[in-house]
C-alpha cells in the first residue's frame, strides 16, 4: 500500500499509464499471447513475460520470436495497439493507485503522466476514465512503438521547473526506473504491473506493494 508519509516532501508526482494506474497487464497477455499464436509461436505464460518484459518494446518482441525488422515490428506493433484500443475500456483503474491518485489532487498537489502510450490515445483514455482534471501536464509517445521515453521525461521535467528532490516517480517496470534515473529524481515501482519481484528488487527504487492485478 501507499504510505502517504514518504511523499511528503514531493510537491509533484510523475506516474505512469499502462501496467500503473490502469490495470491492463492481463489484457495485454490476452493480446499478445492472440499475435504469438497468429505467427505459430509459443504462448506466453505471465511469468515468463514479467521475467522479460521492458523497453524499448522491439526488444521484448525479439525475445518472444518475432521478426523484428523495420517492416515486420510496425506491422505488429500497429496490431498490437489497434486490438489494445478495441479493449481497452474492459480494464480498470488499479484501486490503490487511483486512491492516491485522488488524495493527492484533494492535498492540493501537482501530478503528471509520462507514458509510453501514444500521446492522443492517452489523453483519450484519461478523458474516458475521468482522471485528466488531475494532471497538470500529460506526455505520451509520438508513435506506437513502445520506444525509450527518456527523451520525454526530460521535456516533462523543464516544463514542471520544480527541483529534482520536489519530484517522485510512480511506475511498474525497469524502465520506469531508469527514466527516473535520467531525470535525476526518486522512483517508487509497483508491485502490481508488469516486472516480477526479484526484478524489481535489483533497482533501488523504492517498493510499493500492491495487491496483484488479475494475473
Amino acid at each position: 500500500m501507499f504510505n502517504t508519509n514518504e511523499f511528503k516532501k514531493y510537491e509533484h508526482i510523475i506516474w505512469d499509464w499502462n501496467g500503473t494506474l490502469i490495470n491492463d497487464v492481463a489484457m495485454n497477455l490476452r493480446i499478445m499471447n492472440e499475435q504469438l499464436a497468429n505467427k505459430n509461436l509459443p504462448e506466453l505464460t505471465a511469468e515468463r513475460h514479467r521475467e522479460i518484459f521492458g523497453f524499448p518494446l522491439r526488444g521484448y518482441y525479439e525475445q518472444l520470436g518475432f521478426d523484428v525488422s523495420a517492416k515486420e515490428y510496425e506491422s505488429v506493433s500497429l496490431e498490437f495497439i489497434e486490438m489494445y484500443e478495441q479493449r481497452k475500456h474492459q480494464c480498470s483503474l488499479h484501486p490503490e493507485c487511483h486512491d492516491f491518485l485522488l488524495a493527492r489532487s484533494k492535498a492540493g498537489k501537482k501530478q503528471s503522466v509520462l507514458s509510453a502510450y501514444p500521446q492522443l490515445l492517452l489523453q483519450k483514455a484519461l478523458e474516458y476514465f475521468q482522471i485528466h482534471q488531475h494532471f497538470q501536464i500529460v506526455v505520451g509517445a509520438e508513435n506506437h512503438h513502445g520506444d525509450s521515453k527518456v527523451a520525454i521525461g526530460k521535456k516533462l521535467m523543464h516544463a514542471i521547473d520544480l527541483p529534482d528532490s520536489k519530484i517522485a516517480m510512480i511506475g511498474d517496470t525497469l524502465h520506469d526506473w531508469e527514466v527516473a534515473q535520467a531525470m535525476g529524481i526518486d522512483c517508487f515501482l509497483v508491485t502490481s504491473g508488469n516486472i516480477s519481484m526479484q526484478r524489481l528488487r535489483r533497482t533501488n527504487a523504492r517498493i510499493i506493494q500492491l495487491k496483484n492485478s488479475e494475473l
